[in-house]
């Protein structure tokens, strides 16, 4: 083999190497940069899926304001406790029975934002006025769980003088102050 001979083969040889390291080389570049690609196609169909989700809730929120405002009138507020209280004492007095309420919260499962107002109503008063009193705590407008109702007479021997006396205890939905 003549020198140039070797010489251009060393060069063709160098050459080939360095075509192969540019091809190698673009070839990473390339692969590289599918990957950020493809890891951009992903972020931009999650975003367009959340933008997509945070629309159909707005529009939720926007097509059930009426709904949600009915269902919110069944909900003692926090700034209505007093007259809700004011209300069971005054369905009592309309009917000529006497009231004593005890109140306390407890809290509603799964809720960070309602609470149930535990009552207890201890009561007293002729027969057809307890049972007028308690018709009328069921047609309260909130929405009211009747735990129990005990109920004794008391008083003297006609019918007529006869008093009943007892308690309930009922829970309703509360707005918590937040």
């Amino acid at each position: 083999m003549l020198p140039s001979t070797i010489k251009i083969s060393i060069a063709t040889t160098c050459l080939l190497l360095g075509a192969v390291g540019v091809y190698g080389g673009s070839w990473y570049l390339l692969s590289v940069k599918e990957a950020s690609v493809q890891s951009l196609i992903q972020e931009k169909v999650i975003t367009e899926k959340r933008e997509h989700e945070a629309l159909v809730l707005t529009a939720l929120l926007e097509n059930t304001v009426r709904e949600r405002e009915q269902l919110r009138a069944f909900v003692v507020t926090e700034q209505g406790v007093i007259a809700f209280l004011e209300e069971i004492e005054e369905i009592g007095r309309a009917r000529g029975v006497e009231t004593v309420i005890t109140v306390s919260t407890q809290p509603l499962e799964g809720s960070s934002v309602f609470e149930n107002l535990a009552l207890s109503v201890q009561f007293q008063g002729s027969y057809l006025a307890v049972r007028a009193f308690l018709s009328a705590l069921e047609t309260l407008p909130f929405q009211v769980t009747l735990q129990s109702v005990n109920l004794d007479r008391v008083g003297g021997e006609r019918e007529t003088l006869l008093q009943w006396r007892g308690t309930s205890t009922f829970r309703v939905t509360k707005e918590k102050d937040i």
